[in-house]
């Protein structure tokens, strides 16, 4: 779904027609020979996002509102696959396009201006105005958005969530988030936080000694809570995750 740079180059300054830009972007050249797969990739073997200035580390790390999730982020092991999922709306409230898993499965992906490489992710609806942004370079991830729901614009820069012009009146800034999800209330701007409940349970890691020290202690936190988990389920019971596989050839590989 995304033209190389000398086709995008050409897209944008009109020398490719629609028809064209169409065909190539549903059937890339690399992809449709193998040499590609699409994929993101992530340098770490586990899923640590930094959103909003919370660092979110479990299974995935998701941001909703309302209690609709617009946007999550997982990995899938032991490929170190990044998968993206997200629900796009426009101002007025209409959806634009939906994600799944990294697949665009509803709305038309051309009016967006996409930008992918092996560890990045850009999707803008016009020049300048980011609807999402992934960045897999760095450890953690990081995410920026300007994401819309029930007219309502949720912004997610490296320091703040921000609903319109407010920013969340619950607000998690340097701290550790461990098996948590993040769901806004669109009538009070409150940010609340939701425990994963494959786990049951998660764990809120206080800010000291700087943001490799914040990382270190919530990768703790959460190898705990799955050692904890495995002892439950035993290796060849199915894994806590729900991917179907024995937690021996899943989270206990």
């Amino acid at each position: 779904m995304i033209l190389c740079p000398l086709c995008h180059d050409l897209a944008t300054k009109r020398g490719l027609p629609l028809d064209e830009q169409r065909e190539l972007k549903q059937n890339p050249y690399n992809v449709r020979e193998g040499i590609a797969s699409g994929r993101l990739v992530m340098n770490q073997p586990y899923c640590a996002v930094r959103i909003g200035g919370s660092l979110i580390v479990g299974e995935d790390a998701s941001l909703s509102i309302g209690g609709e999730t617009l946007f999550r982020i997982g990995l899938v092991r032991p490929s170190r696959t990044l998968t993206v999922s997200a629900t796009l709306y426009d101002e007025a409230g209409t959806c634009l396009a939906i994600i799944e898993e990294n697949e665009w499965v509803s709305g038309d992906p051309l009016p967006w201006d996409i930008e992918s490489d092996h560890q990045q992710l850009a999707i803008r609806q016009r020049r300048g105005q980011i609807a999402l942004e992934v960045d897999a370079r760095k450890e953690p991830v990081e995410v920026r958005a300007e994401l819309w729901r029930d007219k309502h614009r949720v912004s997610l820069t490296r320091s703040c969530i921000a609903l319109g012009d407010r920013e969340a009146a619950v607000k998690f800034i340097d701290l550790g988030l461990v098996a948590f999800s993040i769901d806004l209330d669109p009538a009070t701007g409150d940010a609340t936080m939701i425990r994963d409940p494959r786990l049951g349970e998660g764990i809120v890691v206080p800010s000291g000694g700087g943001d490799a020290q914040l990382l270190r202690s919530c990768l703790a936190f959460w190898e705990g809570l799955v050692a904890t988990k495995a002892r439950e389920i035993g290796r060849n019971g199915l894994c806590w995750c729900e991917s179907g596989l024995k937690f021996k050839r899943c989270h206990g590989a």
